[in-house]
């Protein structure tokens, strides 16, 4: 049963990717609405979007960097059966961290703020990591 429970934290993953998408489409959609798109002269140039659609980009690449390594963790215990309390908490954490982190990039954006969030992922991440290994390893 607790083995089950590590797929939440994914899909809770996954749909704040797919939101972000979403927010991202509105931004861009929204500057062509407006015209504050400067779009390329050339094919191979890309287009340059006002700040707050920038922001989403950049946002939603985030997703693509340390939230793979995730993935690829709780698959990974999900296929060797570890079955931890610890391992369930930490991928909460890391979600919860990932949230906080779009939102902040989102919204107000400061980088400090954004890098402490961050630091508490990874070390979450860093602790599923461990326990997967050991478990693997014992």
């Amino acid at each position: 049963m607790l083995q089950n429970s590590l797929f939440a934290p994914i899909l809770v993953q996954l749909s704040l990717t797919g939101l972000i998408y979403f927010w991202l489409g509105y931004n861009r959609i929204k500057a062509r609405v407006q015209r504050t798109v400067v779009l390329p002269t050339a094919r191979h140039l890309p287009a340059t979007y006002p700040p707050k659609s920038q922001q989403a980009a950049d946002c939603l690449r985030n997703q693509f960097e340390m939230p793979v390594l995730f993935y690829v963790t709780i698959l990974v215990a999900i296929m060797i059966g570890v079955t931890s309390t610890t391992l369930l908490t930490a991928a909460w954490v890391f979600v919860i961290c990932r949230i906080g982190h779009a939102l902040i990039h989102l919204s107000y954006n400061k980088v400090p703020h954004r890098f402490y969030v961050w630091c508490i992922g990874l070390i979450a991440w860093a602790t599923m990591l461990v326990i997967v290994a050991l478990h693997y390893w014992q």
